[in-house]
């Protein structure tokens, strides 16, 4: 609220034109605050409304002396007879009307006048809370409430490995023609040739998204930069385990082993389970590598975690026995909701594939000089990753659907 406060040698300077002007702005401001007017602002409204009523009491005198109004004498002691102010004036008012009723009879009128009474308030008012200071006693809570967040478990499974180019080309060694045998003494010997390795090329693919956000919101109100800057991060995250994940499935080559529906036991989940060392076991046999890791959705990895024999006891020991990384078979466990429903993903992530990447992680970076940012104040954030899944060895990997 834009305000310029008067003091009583200020008032007394003004004409009666310039007194009643701003002798009613005060008034209405004081009978009607408003919501942005500041603590000092409501003093001096308040200092300014004693200032009128002195003054009023000042110029209703002088135009008394001016217009030689008589005052009537009686008696010998000169008592003066005239517009008599009486108590009224100074009592508090019960409504309203008495209240200017009150102000009436003590500034007398005229035939033609305009007058604005004071701004009342009723001795029975409540106090309640004004709005214009809920801004002060709002608490506000700058931790933004998230969505659901999920964990990018399967994307650190697998080693990440950074080249210079855009293009990688890896060499799977070709078949084996002949085979060494055991021979008896001058007999010939077995010839065995390899044939030539066979080159596989992985190209990186971008993913990238980009946001805009004023210098405002940057320098204002970092806490909500902050959040959008983390969402646009983890967003990309999503998309880079889901690409992940699919084009690990869609790889030739990978096992299948079929997931068990009919309990050969007590429960469901023995037969799971037995599924899952299975997989570990072909894994190793045909890859030659071991097992690293297990991928499981969260419903699979529930029912595996509540089955129970016969008697209730809890086939995996019940609810006491995990610990903060949670294992199968001894190997750790990636909960993930992006693998499709009913599936569960067992390999050597770490030896038979890579995560074959330009820079290892996601890269942001930020500019003013986009488009017409600069004129218009606004920052634009990309961020982005060039990457690509490189599975050298299927083999090393069982998918049990």
């Amino acid at each position: 609220m834009q305000f310029d406060p008067k003091d009583a040698m200020a008032y007394r300077a003004m004409n009666a034109d310039q007194y009643e002007e701003r002798r009613s702005l005060i008034l209405s401001l004081a009978e009607a605050l408003p919501e942005d007017a500041t603590e000092e602002q409501m003093r001096s409204i308040d200092s300014e409304m004693d200032i009128i009523k002195e003054e009023d009491a000042r110029r209703d005198k002088m135009a008394e002396l001016r217009n030689h109004k008589a005052a009537q004498v009686i008696g010998g002691a000169g008592k003066v007879v005239g517009s008599t102010k009486t108590e009224t004036a100074e009592r508090k008012a019960d409504t309203l009307g008495d209240h200017f009723a009150a102000y009436v009879k003590e500034r007398g009128h005229e035939k033609s006048f305009h007058l604005v009474a004071p701004a009342y308030r009723a001795a029975s008012d409540a106090h309640l809370t004004p709005s214009s200071i809920v801004p002060a006693i709002t608490t506000y809570d700058k931790n933004i409430v998230t969505g659901a967040r999920m964990p990018m478990n399967v994307l650190d499974l697998f080693n990440h490995e950074v080249i210079s180019g855009n293009t990688l080309v890896y060499y799977v060694e070709g078949a084996m023609e002949g085979a060494p045998a055991v021979t008896a003494e001058g007999a010939l010997k077995p010839q065995v040739h390899f044939a030539d390795p066979v080159p596989k090329t992985v190209t990186l693919q971008k993913i990238a998204a980009f946001i805009k956000e004023s210098d405002e919101v940057i320098d204002d109100a970092g806490f909500l930069a902050s959040a959008i800057n983390g969402r646009l991060v983890y967003e990309l995250n999503v998309v880079r385990q889901n690409t992940v994940i699919t084009e690990l499935l869609g790889t030739s080559g990978i096992q299948t082993i079929e997931m068990p529906t009919t309990p050969t036991f007590t429960d469901l989940s023995i037969d799971i389970a037995d599924a899952i060392a299975d997989a570990i076991a072909d894994v190793q046999e045909m890859s030659g590598f071991a097992a690293d890791g297990v991928v499981i959705t969260p419903a699979l990895w529930k029912q595996l975690r509540t089955g129970h024999f016969n008697n209730g006891e809890y086939v995996g020991g019940g609810y006491f026995e995990q610990g903060a990384q949670p294992t199968l078979w001894g190997l750790p466990v990636a909960v993930s909701s992006q693998l499709p429903t009913g599936n569960i993903l067992v390999g050597a992530f770490g030896t038979c594939a890579s995560l074959v990447t330009k820079s290892d992680g996601v890269t942001v970076e930020s500019t003013n000089t986009d488009q017409d940012d600069f004129v218009k104040n606004m920052m634009t954030i990309r961020a982005e990753v060039r990457e690509r899944l490189a599975v050298r060895r299927p083999a090393g990997f069982a998918l049990i659907a």
